[in-house]
């Protein structure tokens, strides 16, 4: 009786406790759309480039897909035995994960928008055979004698009845392809193409939820524009005669007034596609001779990096600068610089000495790994290394506050006693690097009781929703202290030193000597914790990198 009358009376108290919840998601909604359009507001400049690029990137690729999808369809209808190996070939595209095609492509056709648009145009290719060739089997066979007994060729045949015939099935097939080509092409900042794809993965790396959106949600709204548009342009390029009743005009002048419609439409389609082939044409072709292309990893602190390089030779030299920066992995910004794709590369010597180097890890010192990369890239590759701008990005291992409290966990040795036990969560690179996980484990004789790798800011989501035990942090990192985690010693000196270093192609170095003049003031510059107080401006107050480079060369006096 006792507890039905407390029930009576905590009534109030959870109606109340419920309606005060409610009325907090609400608030926590509305800042957070508030914040989201404040952001918009702030980068829409950079938003509606970033957009143009997108889709100028897009459409190209989906055009390109049926100047070659259409004619494999066609090839596949009329020769049945080109079939299996055209749609066979198609299947094992579609089926090669898109991030591992973008890497074949890497060797191939280099970086930038060539290889975004043919990985893009590959994929696309299935839908748009399929239709094609579906389409034209699919047509009574009736018509077709018809069309044979009134004397018609075969290319007539194709043209005048079969294609048209088939036009709606392609065009879902085209619909189709359009729309999975918006959101793959996002894949295209990770070689330096541009496009969306910079926000969303810049985002994920520095956990900023408005930037993720504001790239992800144009990249939606985009594949159904896209969408829409291709099923105006099937509406235009069906012939009149295949159209419904219903929807035909009456009177004679109206159904002329149709046809010069359709006409001009047609005219306007072929226009937008010339303009669209021209822009993307345009932009390939070469630089003048006094420019100077740039880049960098795609993390705040390297596109902090990267934008200090490129003020620096804006100030102190003559030399175009084109910033392509944001691009993905240690070893593509290599593959980039060594065939010539860019001229400049921030980087980091540890990562240029086990992961491009592939030299021993154990037991060398800071010193060593920059003086070898330095000779070696010279030797090799043609490469000069400038000296490095002072501070220490190594790695560290980080677990949760309270598991070491509980453990008393300090150093690595001691984590290593109980990590068969627990979850660790390094990046992707970190997994296969003799400076990273295959070092690590050997170094400190541990294991774990599950490895799940992630890139960027996503470790530390994992981490802070229970997902993971440990990751793999950043010395500079300020979201360390943003998730409150502990970093552990590295009793043992596993890790290696990561200094900054510019790189430069040796051919541009011994035409533009002035370059390493203007980048060597930033010579041993920089220390660990300016590092950590410029990330922890950019990952939690919002600035952006190229602000807050420039801003900091002209406080120091650099510029």
């Amino acid at each position: 009786m006792t507890n039905f009358i407390q029930f009576f009376k905590d009534i109030p108290n959870e109606v109340t406790s419920f309606f005060d919840s409610v009325a907090q998601f609400f608030r926590d909604f509305y800042a957070s759309v508030t914040s989201f359009f404040d952001y918009i507001a702030q980068n829409s400049e950079k938003l509606l480039g970033l957009l143009g690029e997108h889709i100028m990137l897009s459409v190209f690729a989906i055009l390109v897909a049926i100047l070659i999808g259409v004619p494999l369809g066609i090839l596949v209808s009329r020769y049945k035995k080109s079939n299996k190996p055209i749609i066979g070939a198609a299947n094992v595209i579609q089926a090669i994960p898109s991030m591992a095609l973008l890497g074949f492509m890497i060797p191939l056709f280099g970086i930038g928008a060539k290889p975004a648009i043919i990985m893009v145009m590959l994929y696309a290719l299935l839908p748009i055979v399929k239709n094609t060739a579906t389409g034209l089997d699919n047509i009574d066979k009736e018509i077709l004698d018809v069309a044979k007994g009134i004397g018609m060729t075969k290319l007539q045949i194709l043209f005048r009845i079969q294609f048209p015939l088939a036009l709606p099935v392609i065009m879902a097939g085209v619909r189709i392809s359009a729309v999975t080509s918006v959101g793959l092409m996002t894949l295209a900042s990770y070689i330096g193409a541009g496009g969306l794809g910079i926000m969303i993965y810049s985002g994920v790396q520095m956990v900023n939820t408005n930037m993720i959106l504001a790239g992800a949600i144009p990249s939606c709204f985009l594949a159904l524009l896209m969408d829409f548009i291709f099923s105006k342009i099937e509406k235009v390029v069906t012939p009149i005669s295949m159209r419904s009743n219903k929807t035909l005009p009456e009177k004679k002048e109206d159904l002329d007034k149709l046809r010069k419609h359709r006409k001009r439409s047609f005219i306007a389609i072929g226009l937008a596609i010339v303009v669209c082939i021209g822009t993307v044409g345009i932009q390939a072709l070469p630089e003048s001779e006094d420019t100077i292309v740039v880049s960098s990893n795609d993390y705040a602190e390297a596109l902090f990096l990267g934008h200090v390089a490129c003020e620096l030779l804006e100030a102190h030299t003559d030399l175009k600068v084109v910033r392509n920066l944001g691009m993905g992995g240690t070893l593509i910004l290599f593959e980039a610089i060594n065939s010539g794709e860019i001229d400049i590369q921030i980087e980091y010597t540890a990562s240029m000495y086990a992961s491009v180097l592939s030299q021993p890890v154990e037991n060398v010192t800071s010193d060593h790994i920059f003086k070898t990369t330095q000779q070696m890239y010279k030797d090799e590759y043609n490469l000069a290394v400038l000296d490095h701008w002072g501070f220490n990005n190594t790695f560290a291992v980080a677990v949760q506050k309270d598991m070491a409290e509980q453990f008393n966990l300090k150093t690595i040795s001691d984590f290593a006693k109980i990590s068969q036990n627990y979850r660790f969560t390094p990046s992707f690179q970190f997994t296969t690097r003799n400076d990273g996980m295959i070092g690590l484990k050997k170094a400190y004789d541990m294991d774990f009781k599950e490895v799940i790798p992630m890139d960027g800011g996503l470790k530390y989501t994992a981490i802070d929703n229970e997902e993971t035990d440990s990751i793999i942090v950043y010395t500079t990192d300020s979201k360390v202290d943003r998730f409150d985690l502990v970093v552990l010693e590295d009793d043992k000196e596993f890790f290696l030193a990561y200094h900054t270093v510019p790189i430069i192609r040796q051919e541009v170095l011994d035409k533009y000597p002035e370059i390493a003049d203007a980048l060597n003031r930033m010579a041993g510059e920089l220390t660990d914790k300016q590092m950590s107080l410029i990330n922890f401006e950019i990952e939690m107050n919002g600035r952006t990198p190229e602000e807050l480079a420039k801003e900091f060369l002209l406080e120091n006096g650099y510029i």
